[in-house]
């Protein structure tokens, strides 16, 4: 994920992109996965950007599922 960002970072900051199909099929694994996980949590979209903004870069909320 730190390379996915620091690309983004590239073509936000220098409009350098070298973004490739790899690049964009890890990123779809990544979403897909992650909306899987939240929608596990059973929980409303304010309790998990809650959960989210509070732990910043910190633990996962969801490492226990």
């Amino acid at each position: 994920m730190k390379i996915l960002y620091q690309k983004r970072s590239n073509i936000v900051h220098t409009g350098d992109s070298n973004i490739e199909e790899d690049d964009l099929s890890m990123l779809r694994y990544y979403i897909r996965n992650s909306i899987k996980a939240f929608l596990k949590l059973d929980q409303n979209k304010a309790d998990i950007l809650k959960s989210l903004n509070s732990r910043g870069f910190g633990d996962s909320p969801l490492k226990n599922l």
